[in-house]
């Protein structure tokens, strides 16, 4: 009897110990809404899931030519985010993240809330708040003068943020007719030469058995889709130095609203240069 026991020890430790290692994803796939795993199922055709082991930095850095220190400093900055083991949540207009959060990140993130904890953490000033997908891919002037906004058809290179989202007429339509409207999706560019990328990902941006939140996936097909019909709207480079002073002017948007009126939006923090503008005009004028 005692040599039964010893054998079943012997022999179903390694099950136990691996039903203790696969029952968090089980108990989380268990939990799945089943759109959520319908969502996870149509991932899979379009990313993979890359654990943060099979990502080596400094072979990358060797491999593509990564001579830049900033961009090496904001992969740093993203692969210790997905090392963290951060979860995923949706934009919370209500309690946004800010720069306190620097240093201390929050248990879970939006993708854009991970863009701009990433830059804001490797030194750069985007500003008080994060910019949202939509606005990402369709106005001017986003996170100026660190970041230039190019063409989808332009060349891809690694450190570039990547936005994916809808038709900009269907989202206006879906706004009026709901009151909000389909998420897009930002990533950072690790490995063009294996279509690594790293971001905080929803149900939408995770195949099946894997964790959502942040961390890497490698694109199955082309750069310019993403999952959920989502396509690319717009890339986003780092500047080089001498450039960002002269991107100040270039691209600041001028725009004659009042502090106090009620279209006044601090996130934007591109205007208020100008709403300061106006409002000393408005005094002389008086």
């Amino acid at each position: 009897m005692k040599r039964f026991f010893s054998q079943a020890l012997l022999f179903g430790v390694p099950f136990i110990i691996m039903g203790l290692i696969t029952g968090c994803a089980t108990s989380q796939g268990l939990n799945l809404s089943s759109e959520a795993l319908e969502a996870q199922r149509e991932a899979a055709s379009v990313v993979a899931y890359v654990t943060p082991g099979e990502v080596n930095l400094t072979d990358l850095v060797n491999t593509e030519f990564i001579q830049d220190n900033e961009t090496h400093k904001i992969l740093e900055q993203a692969d210790t985010l997905a090392l963290s083991r951060i979860g995923y949540r949706t934009d919370k207009r209500d309690n946004p993240l800010t720069r306190a959060f620097i240093g201390s990140p929050p248990d879970s993130l939006s993708c854009t809330e991970f863009i701009w904890l990433v830059y804001s953490s490797a030194g750069l000033d985007l500003g008080n708040f994060h910019i949202e997908t939509k606005e990402l891919a369709y106005d001017r002037g986003v996170y100026s003068p660190y970041l230039m906004k190019l063409r989808p058809s332009d060349e891809i290179r690694v450190g570039d943020t990547l936005v994916y989202e809808y038709p900009d007429e269907e989202l206006i339509r879906e706004e009026e007719q709901t009151g909000h409207y389909r998420a897009g999706h930002a990533v950072i560019v690790v490995s063009v030469n294996q279509k690594i990328v790293i971001g905080s990902h929803g149900d939408e941006s995770t195949p099946t058995g894997a964790p959502t939140g942040v961390g890497y996936r490698r694109l199955l097909n082309d750069w310019g889709h993403w999952t959920a019909g989502r396509t690319l709207k717009a890339i986003y480079r780092l500047r080089k130095n001498q450039d960002r002073q002269t991107s100040r002017f270039q691209n600041s948007r001028f725009c004659p609203i009042s502090a106090s009126a009620s279209n006044f939006n601090p996130r934007n923090i591109q205007d208020i240069p100008a709403v300061k503008i106006f409002g000393f005009l408005n005094i002389g004028q008086n």
